[in-house]
């Protein structure tokens, strides 16, 4: 299934880049092509910390597109609200959320890879890098 085409100037894989995620598509040449890139190393070498924070910033209001209750806002209210994200760090096994208890916050995993369960405990699914958790019961609770 062709999702989409890139022309000329078009680019890709840049929040994959940024947040170390899988590919969300597979890219195929269908020309002979030539191409330019740059690794993950190259950027964070060569990029302050500061300005890696704007871009994650900016990457993240582009993740935004691909969440529904978020995707139709305009630009400036996605940058407000990506400055208004906070980053929190969980060890393998640590609750993010809890079935039954009320949702107070919204994730989006940046990195690594969450398992979720029913009230039972039995795995129901996974979420890796770019999933949502949470967004659901953050807006109807």
């Amino acid at each position: 299934v062709v999702v989409g085409q890139l022309k000329k100037g078009s680019f890709f894989g840049e929040l994959a880049v940024m947040y170390d995620m899988p590919r969300t598509a597979s890219v195929r040449a269908a020309t002979d092509v030539v191409a330019v890139s740059l690794s993950r190393e190259d950027i964070f070498s060569a990029v302050s910390s500061d300005k890696i924070a704007k871009m994650r910033s900016i990457a993240r209001t582009q993740v935004f597109n691909q969440i529904p209750m978020l995707s139709l806002l305009d630009t400036s209210l996605k940058v407000r609200i990506a400055e208004r994200l906070s980053t929190e760090t969980f060890a393998p096994g640590a609750t993010i959320q809890q079935a039954g208890e009320p949702t107070r916050r919204f994730h989006i995993i940046e990195q690594g890879e969450v398992r979720v369960s029913s009230k039972l405990g039995a795995e129901i699914g996974r979420r890796v890098a770019g999933a949502t958790i949470g967004e659901i019961g953050v807006m109807f609770q």
